[in-house]
């Protein structure tokens, strides 16, 4: 059930009497229909905090925390949910100290399977104790900067929690030891460990860690390599041993030359969106190498860190190779032309939208002809020709570097719950 609108509690009371449902959902002896409880929208007050845990917390199993919860709140959703399967804590203004996770690390329910972990006060030594405690976690997510995760504890997660299916590393300081870990967990279907580095500015994601995690983790159907440096080779064993994927994000991966997703696009017949962005690696020859194998490519996101060897010619082979492409992003491209742009919008037949973005010889008159021929394309990012033939200079407001917006992020199901109802308390304001 969803409440909306700004109502204090005591109204909210009263207006339990408005119809047999909504009395069923406030009604503090029937906690059997508050199996979720989702406060990301709400600053609850603690005092209605405490009384919906001492009330229905028997019948919780999924809460969902944004703000206002500190350490004395946590020990009461320990206390009062003894069947939490589900915990989302989320990062802004949350109040809970390093202290108040090792109390829920120590005292949490061993049905615990579900657990998200957006605060920077998660360290290895408690990471651990929970996995010795809940061996049947089996979402995991500790994406969040600031945090210290490292190999140490997610080597002893993989041992305990054998059945876990989707872990979000982002940012943590993880190496290709966290990835052949990872491979004794062979549900796992969803992992993500974009930026992470050994030390500061040391990326120590490879092939070494890529090829055993592909070989004990066949079912892996989403998979976000961002800023790491695994190479063709390495994606020749991930397509050979995955076959179910759906999205892999090779942003910023520089050493891909291009081949190695070819392989991917020949044995994972799902996936249908490509994200190169930043892959200063791939040259015109590269994009021919799996262009070619795209039938059934829908989204394509191409292009350079700073100046990306790419030419019309890469164009072309997308627009020939990529019948279905109906998304396309180039990013700091200095070898494309207004021309090419122009033939890939008279070729590339599927093609709706076209963003273009800091490609030094594109100007605003093929973004011009793409939308006159149905293909939407932002102005932003583009130059404008001067009437002696000279660029006006650009200040491009849609290239943030390669960090994804968090809409990009994939997102972690919930476990399903057999006969819930969701409490989605969504109301502006203090209760």
């Amino acid at each position: 059930m969803e409440i909306l609108g700004p109502l204090p509690l005591g109204k909210k009371v009263v207006a339990r009497a408005v119809s047999r449902s909504f009395r069923t959902a406030f009604d503090y002896h029937a906690p059997r229909h508050w199996h979720i409880v989702d406060f990301l929208k709400l600053r609850p007050h603690p005092s209605f905090f405490s009384s919906l845990l001492r009330n229905h917390g028997s019948g919780i199993r999924d809460l969902r925390c944004h703000v206002n919860l500190d350490d004395a709140a946590l020990r009461e959703v320990m206390e009062n949910a003894p069947r939490l399967r589900a915990l989302t804590l989320i990062e802004h203004e949350c109040l809970v100290t390093e202290s108040g996770l090792w109390h829920m690390a120590e005292t949490c329910s061993p049905s615990l399977q579900s657990l998200s972990l957006e605060t920077e006060a998660v360290r290895d030594s408690m990471l651990e104790r929970l996995a010795e405690r809940c061996p049947l976690l089996s979402e995991l997510d500790l994406a969040c900067p600031g945090q210290t995760i490292s190999d140490a504890s997610i080597v002893v997660v993989c041992h305990r929690c054998q059945g876990l299916t989707a872990l979000n590393l982002e940012g943590q300081r993880i190496t290709d030891a966290s990835l052949r870990a990872l491979a004794s967990c062979p549900g796992l279907v969803s992992l993500n460990i974009p930026f992470c580095e050994a030390d500061f500015g040391v990326v120590a994601i490879t092939d070494h860690g890529l090829m055993p995690l592909a070989r004990g983790c066949p079912r892996l159907t989403n998979l976000d390599l961002t800023c790491s440096n695994v190479t063709d080779q390495g994606l020749r064993v991930l397509a050979e041993c995955c076959g179910d994927l759906e999205l892999v994000n090779l942003t910023s991966c520089r050493d891909i030359v291009g081949h190695g997703v070819g392989e991917l696009l020949t044995h994972c017949e799902r996936l249908t969106e490509l994200r190169l962005r930043s892959c200063d690696g791939i040259s015109d020859q590269g994009v021919r190498s799996f262009a070619g194998k795209g039938e059934r490519v829908t989204s394509i996101e191409i292009g350079g860190s700073w100046s990306s060897p790419l030419s019309d010619e890469a164009l072309r082979d997308l627009a020939r190779g990529c019948p279905e492409l109906i998304s396309l992003r180039l990013q700091c491209i200095d070898g494309i032309t207004d021309e090419g742009i122009r033939r890939l919008v008279n070729e590339a037949a599927s093609l709706h939208l076209m963003s273009i973005v800091s490609c030094e010889l594109v100007t605003v008159e093929a973004a011009a002809y793409a939308r006159s021929n149905g293909v939407s394309c932002p102005q932003t990012g583009l130059h404008e020709q001067t009437a002696n033939g000279a660029f006006n200079n650009c200040v491009d407001l849609m290239c943030g570097g390669c960090f994804p917006s968090r809409e990009e992020q994939p997102i972690m199901p919930s476990p399903q719950l057999s006969s819930t109802t969701v409490l989605n308390i969504n109301i502006a304001g203090n209760m």
